[in-house]
């Protein structure tokens, strides 16, 4: 009987896990295909809700829209990626995981007065996005005239009372808007994984 009801208990939490990796999954892939067709919409749609709570939707959304359409510049992201899920975790009320990706980013500079200030421009930037990047994960592409840069980075999917279903929360950008939104038990113990 002991044996029969551990080893049901032990199915259970398998399937359990199973469900929620499978439902992270499932919201992963939309994320990354809002982010494939730079819809902004959907994009925050995916976005922890409770940030919300400290910047209007709107005002998030006017600056993601300058952002990657400014005036000097326009940003465009490619080839987003999971490279790893780490183990889903709950405290209290929510379900957390760490996730690593990557994706390409392309800036292009709108035209400059002359040949020679885009030059320099392009310089400044290769040099300045190599400091933050790694020399390595960044270049420039005469074709296209823009710079790309290879980014690692790290989010968290979440759901609790704010979001039901799984959404996702920069890790690396954010870190004082973090620690607004997670209680410090949360961010150490995404903080362990590597």
């Amino acid at each position: 009987m002991k044996k029969t009801f551990l080893l049901l208990a032990f199915v259970t939490a398998t399937l359990f896990s199973f469900s929620q990796d499978a439902a992270l999954n499932a919201r992963l892939n939309s994320f990354i295909k809002a982010n494939d067709a730079m819809d902004l919409d959907k994009i925050l749609d995916f976005t922890y809700p409770k940030i919300f709570t400290l910047a209007p939707r709107e005002k998030l959304k006017e600056a993601l829209n300058e952002s990657f359409n400014g005036e000097d510049v326009t940003v465009k992201m490619d080839s987003l990626q999971i490279l790893k899920i780490f183990p889903v975790f709950t405290v209290e009320d929510g379900t957390f995981a760490k996730i690593k990706y990557s994706f390409v980013m392309f800036m292009t500079f709108k035209e400059a007065e002359d040949q020679e200030t885009r030059q320099e421009e392009n310089e400044f930037m290769l040099s300045l996005m190599g400091e933050t990047y790694g020399k390595n994960n960044v270049s420039y592409d005469p074709v296209s005239k823009a710079i790309r840069i290879k980014v690692n980075s790290e989010m968290a999917a979440i759901k609790d009372k704010y979001a039901k279903e799984w959404c996702f929360m920069d890790m690396v950008n954010n870190k004082a808007m973090n620690e607004k939104m997670l209680d410090k038990t949360i961010l150490d113990k995404l903080a362990t994984y590597h």
